[in-house]
């Protein structure tokens, strides 16, 4: 079997619909793993939803969108990836060294809201789903999470050198 490998996919290439209803997982993990360009093309794609954790460990890859989710006017704006209660957002593995977030929102669905004042954990069963867990050093530019039980961002490289950077 001859693996086909494409430029610049769009998760719509591997049979996403993004019309945040339909799961997008797969369509979306296949075109991160298996585009030729480390370049995932979200722009002009509004919702995508995803069932599962998305992983990228793939050197200096890119995802970049439209900018990320607003609301103003009455009108939506912007690109985003939902996902569940329960489910954290993107994982960047240790392979994954200099790659770039940009232009997007990782978006998760609250449990319920965080008790005042408490350290008490949030979340089905304990989980504390993150937005954004990096391996490996990452560029995040016009980017945010929100929504997530646990923390939007962590940043668990293991050596202080390593640290992704957030850029606006």
């Amino acid at each position: 079997m001859i693996a086909l490998l494409l430029l610049a996919a769009t998760p719509l290439d591997f049979g996403a619909v993004c019309d945040c209803i339909t799961d997008d997982h797969d369509a979306i993990q296949t075109a991160i793993n298996e585009t030729a360009d480390p370049v995932l093309d979200l722009r002009g794609l509004h919702c995508c939803r995803s069932s599962e954790t998305l992983y990228l460990d793939r050197p200096g890859f890119k995802i970049v969108g439209d900018g990320p989710y607003t609301y103003a006017f009455g009108k939506f704006a912007g690109t985003y990836i939902r996902f569940p209660q329960g489910v954290a957002g993107l994982t960047i593995g240790a392979g994954a060294a200099d790659s770039t977030i940009e232009g997007i929102s990782i978006v998760g669905t609250r449990t319920f809201a965080d008790p005042p004042c408490s350290d008490e954990p949030t979340g089905i069963f304990g989980v504390t789903p993150y937005g954004i867990r990096m391996h490996a050093r990452v560029t995040l530019r016009n980017t945010s999470i929100v929504s997530f039980d646990g923390d939007g961002l962590v940043a668990d490289c293991g050596y202080p050198d390593q640290l992704g950077r957030v850029a606006n």
